[in-house]
């Protein structure tokens, strides 16, 4: 929904749609452009003022950088005044007791499967509570089901990565186990019509784990997972030798871990290869050596 459509609709049936399980606000973009309207919509009108604060916390929370790293999972924007002094936007230290204890009640009653990993993600970052790490491994996986039925799949990786690091930090041996169940079944159902990428990036979480996951990871799979992708690329999408190369990255990793050196080799030599192949094509296709011969170096 466009935001001139937004702008014909009430306060009420914007946050209908915020707080419901409406697809097109699976993206942060799209909830803080929702959000301004109804902001904008609260000072212009002045309806519903009671709300506006709590709607600015809200506000800002849908701001902060989504970081795959635990102790910064919600990170600030630096930004700079004009006399020269940086500063940072969200501020964490605007969420007081009164936003977070909102909140929590919230969590628990919000129909939107977005707005509900996001509050319990939020509060175990910030109070470092068990209850709210399971609460957050739940919702994400509620989350990851709605983000790949609606296509949207670099989401659902995240969300993977999220049950997965959560698990791990509260050592929770059962939700790690479940959650490489989820990743590889996951990958299963993206590796024929990927890019690449997205199946790198869920096996790559896998063996960031790899100590935790130590008795429930196979290996085995992951080079058979990663091998199938790349020969989908080379079916289906002519050029795509980042893409095969990114998943040899990951072979090489498996390879690392386990120890196994001759191996590893095999498939440096094999990205190797890929340069070469790629020049080869760049010359045949494109029909520009200057390029090719970056490839070839």
């Amino acid at each position: 929904m466009r935001t001139k459509e937004y702008l014909e609709l009430t306060v009420d049936e914007l946050l209908a749609i915020y707080n419901g399980a409406d697809p097109d606000m699976i993206r942060s973009t799209s909830r803080s452009r929702l959000l301004n309207v109804v902001i904008n919509k609260i000072e212009k009108e002045g309806e519903s003022q009671e709300l506006l604060p709590l709607l600015k916390i809200e506000h800002a929370l849908n701001q902060f950088v989504l970081r795959k790293y635990p102790d910064t999972r919600f990170q600030s924007h630096t930004y700079q005044k004009e006399d020269g002094i940086p500063f940072e936007h969200p501020d964490i230290n605007q969420f007081t007791n009164e936003p977070v204890q909102w909140i929590r009640d919230k969590a628990e009653n919000v129909e939107s499967p977005v707005v509900k990993a996001i509050y319990y993600d939020f509060l175990w970052f910030k109070e470092r509570k068990i209850e709210y790490a399971t609460s957050a491994i739940q919702a994400y996986y509620e989350l990851a089901e709605f983000q790949f039925e609606n296509e949207c799949k670099f989401e659902t990786t995240d969300s993977i990565d999220r049950i997965l690091a959560i698990s791990s930090e509260i050592r929770n041996e059962e939700e790690l186990s479940k959650a490489y169940n989820k990743a590889i079944e996951l990958c299963e159902k993206i590796k024929d019509d990927d890019t690449g990428y997205l199946v790198k990036s869920i096996l790559l979480s896998i063996l960031k784990h790899h100590k935790r996951l130590k008795d429930v990871i196979d290996y085995i799979k992951i080079i058979e997972i990663s091998d199938s992708t790349i020969h989908s690329l080379k079916k289906e999408n002519q050029g795509q030798f980042s893409a095969e190369r990114s998943l040899l990255d990951v072979q090489e990793e498996v390879y690392r871990l386990t120890k196994k050196q001759k191996e590893r080799d095999k498939i440096k030599l094999r990205i190797v290869e890929s340069f070469v192949s790629e020049g080869d094509w760049v010359k045949e296709v494109r029909k520009s050596n200057w390029i090719a011969a970056k490839f070839y170096e």
